[in-house]
């Protein structure tokens, strides 16, 4: 999850990247739209408003601004799963 004023109205939406290979962008508890990608979301960072960064478990990573994929691009990563309990 992250936070990013993607509609440029001065407040920041809640960015969230789900299981099921989606990021999704709510607004006061509303809905207000979904991106699929083809594989599970592992990182989400904001760039400065309205862009951010997302990585996915297959290594890829890219850069959205608002809704708009402006870079994607398969790298070697190593992801990192810290489970803190």
């Amino acid at each position: 999850m992250t936070l990013s004023d993607i509609d440029d109205d001065g407040l920041c939406e809640l960015i969230v990247g789900t299981d099921d290979y989606s990021i999704r962008f709510y607004k006061d508890e509303k809905d207000l739209s979904e991106i699929s990608e083809n594989n599970k979301i592992v990182l989400l960072q904001p760039l400065g408003n309205p862009r951010f960064v997302y990585c996915l478990e297959n290594g890829t990573m890219g850069v959205y601004n608002k809704l708009d994929r402006l870079w994607k691009k398969k790298v070697k990563i190593f992801y990192f799963n810290f489970n803190l309990k």
